[in-house]
């Protein structure tokens, strides 16, 4: 009795944990580099090494468009991290999301959440680098 009980909690915990991780995956990153102009910040990203290391370039919604080139079985089921970088008054308003997933019960996998997370501030950090940024 005591493992089945066992088991339900780990279940029940898993999936809260998944559900946790899919919101904060998700979350799409808005802010202005001032005084940047946009192709600084594709060259910051491009000598970074933010977009690389095991990540390729994929189609997407974004001006870039980059999905995980390992571990992850079919290439469908990859999410995808898109950029989009525009000119604005004050430099380059910044934009980073996951703009492609497959979700299983309404959440994306743990593994996938945590890889995305990891790549998108990764890549804030890069375009930090470029000037202050100034979040919106």
């Amino acid at each position: 009795m005591d493992i089945v009980f066992g088991f339900f909690v780990f279940v029940a915990v898993f999936f809260v944990a998944a559900a946790i991780l899919t919101v904060l995956a998700k979350r799409q990153i808005d802010f202005h580099l001032l005084g940047a102009s946009v192709d600084d910040a594709f060259e910051v990203l491009d000598s970074s090494g933010a977009l690389r290391g095991g990540w390729k370039t994929s189609g997407g919604d974004g001006a870039i468009n980059i999905r995980p080139g390992f571990f992850l079985g079919g290439r469908d089921g990859r999410p995808v991290v898109s950029i989009n970088l525009e000119p604005d008054h004050a430099g380059t308003h910044v934009q980073v999301w996951m703009s492609a997933w497959v979700s299983r019960f309404g959440m994306i996998e743990p593994f996938q959440s945590i890889i995305v997370m990891l790549r998108r501030n990764k890549i804030v950090k890069a375009l930090n680098a470029v000037c202050e940024p100034s979040i919106t």
